[in-house]
């Protein structure tokens, strides 16, 4: 991608950026094409249309995992260790105790890990301080928060 070279018509520096690619089944540049917001047509492969139909609209969640996940908690041990271990990051604004980070290293986070789900957690705060600011309305359906999994 950085060989491209697109003459101007004026002169100047030439364009390294496309408007669109184009690319077959085995080139597959998506990540990085969309990170570099270029559009693109790129046939999906045979072999990978299985998978995504399978995983469905849920992302490959059942409907007890969101259910779960809903209450704070998850099926798996990890997940649900960093899913209890991010409400107190929200509640105390970063000033977690001791025995949370012990809980989530524990469960085998490692400092990035921890760094993500910090990351993550700022985020949505962000998107809602954003959406309370402007206030925006919500044109989707509410979801009702499920109780504590038992």
């Amino acid at each position: 991608m950085e060989r491209i070279r697109v003459g101007r018509l004026r002169g100047g520096r030439p364009r390294t950026r496309p408007d669109r690619l184009g690319g077959d089944k085995t080139y597959s540049p998506r990540r990085y094409l969309r990170r570099r917001q270029i559009k693109h047509t790129i046939p999906e492969p045979k072999n990978r249309r299985p998978n995504r139909q399978r995983r469905g609209s849920r992302g490959g969640q059942s409907s007890d995992d969101i259910d779960l996940a809903r209450a704070g908690s998850s099926i798996d041990p990890k997940r649900a260790t960093v899913t209890r271990f991010a409400q107190p990051v929200v509640e105390s604004r970063g000033q977690v105790s001791d025995a949370d980070l012990s809980a989530v290293r524990g469960a085998g986070c490692t400092g990035p890990q921890l760094l993500a789900i910090v990351t993550v957690a700022v985020r949505v705060l962000l998107t809602n301080f954003t959406h309370n600011v402007n206030q925006t309305d919500i044109d989707i359906t509410a979801v009702s928060s499920v109780g504590t999994p038992g």
